[in-house]
């Protein structure tokens, strides 16, 4: 079980509009580019849905590749909480978007090793570390 799909999933058709929304599309068009790295990123107030829309934007994203046939297409997500510690900070985010890269991607640890030989397992506690492993895969 995961934590996106433990997320409460929209009534149908409630959130289609978020597919036409300009900030939407224009992430599209960036992230359709060759060799392209985009954000999205969806913020709000406590409880305002984001969590929901997200899930449902990974739903249709998915489903939209899937579609199209493209396979070599990855769309990483990270969703923060602040009801868990392992949800709300930077380190989080580096560590659960490089676990996805290199599920996805296996050959990608080889940028991950020199970092891990180098320092062992305090490497996954090194906010600055990660994040020039993470750069290195963009």
């Amino acid at each position: 079980l995961t934590y996106r799909s433990s997320v409460v999933k929209n009534h149908p058709g409630a959130l289609t509009w978020i597919l036409e929304h300009e900030c939407y599309k224009k992430w599209c068009r960036l992230s359709t580019e060759v060799n392209s790295s985009a954000f999205l990123w969806v913020s709000r107030n406590s409880g305002c849905g984001k969590t929901v829309i997200s899930r449902f934007l990974m739903d249709s994203i998915k489903a939209s590749l899937k579609s199209q046939g493209l396979k070599r297409q990855h769309v990483l997500y990270f969703f923060f909480d602040d009801k868990y510690d392992t949800q709300k900070t930077a380190l989080s985010l580096l560590k659960a978007l490089l676990h996805q890269i290199i599920r996805l991607s296996p050959d990608s640890i080889r940028h991950f090793m020199p970092e891990y030989l180098s320092y062992g397992d305090g490497v996954v506690h090194s906010l600055g570390t990660l994040w020039n492993v993470f750069f290195i895969e963009l």
